[in-house]
């Protein structure tokens, strides 16, 4: 209910009694939000998906489940939620679903699964898939080659992809060892251990879906 209370105080309506996603109908929602959320409107009939939100299942969700919700998924402008958690879900759908042969038919069914608890999407699916430019890779792979310019390509796209949420799995294992040879002079690589001091630092310097 202090989620209600903040969002309707938000939007303007903290006066209006009753239910709130009845003061604020999902059409508000998208209309308030359309310069964050990346949809396209004409595939979708609004009001049949308004219909199809069921405010009562916001009831599934635990005291810590609405906190997380509140810390790092619904969206913010300026600092204020903007977002119920059934227009979150309904939202995602609508973005999952906007390539499929039916959209209307797939968003429905999405939304279902996802405010039912059934499934959920990972964390930046969760967090940044009906957003502009939102990133929805939980995880990706690379590697890094055994050159100077190799390696510092190989941290910077770690953090670009930390930046926007991906969790990375990286192969080391053609950058020479502990000893190598470089230039013709032997015994003159470093190893992996210096590298792996810088690569410890960007992982904290750049979490996921944050920058410091």
């Amino acid at each position: 209910y202090d989620v209600y209370h903040t969002v309707k105080r938000n939007y303007g309506v903290g006066h209006v009694r009753g239910q709130v996603y009845e003061a604020i109908p999902l059409m508000d929602y998208l209309y308030a939000c359309s310069d964050i959320l990346s949809y396209d409107y004409e595939i979708y009939d609004i009001g049949k998906l308004q219909e199809a939100i069921v405010p009562e299942r916001d009831t599934l969700l635990t005291h810590l489940g609405v906190d997380t919700l509140k810390a790092r998924y619904l969206l913010q402008k300026n600092d204020k939620i903007m977002e119920l958690p059934q227009h979150m879900f309904m939202s995602l759908a609508m973005f999952l679903a906007q390539n499929e042969y039916d959209p209307m038919y797939w968003a429905v069914k999405f939304y279902d699964m996802m405010s039912l608890l059934e499934a959920e999407m990972a964390t930046p699916t969760l967090a940044n898939g009906r957003k502009l430019k939102g990133n929805c890779m939980s995880c990706a792979v690379g590697s890094t080659p055994d050159t100077i310019e190799g390696i510092f390509d190989a941290f910077k796209e770690q953090a670009i992809g930390s930046k926007h949420g991906t969790g990375f799995g990286w192969d080391w294992t053609r950058v020479r060892a502990l000893g190598g040879t470089i230039q013709d002079t032997k015994n003159a690589a470093g190893g992996l251990v210096p590298w792996m001091k810088i690569e410890n630092d960007i992982a904290i310097a750049v979490d996921q879906l944050g920058e410091h």
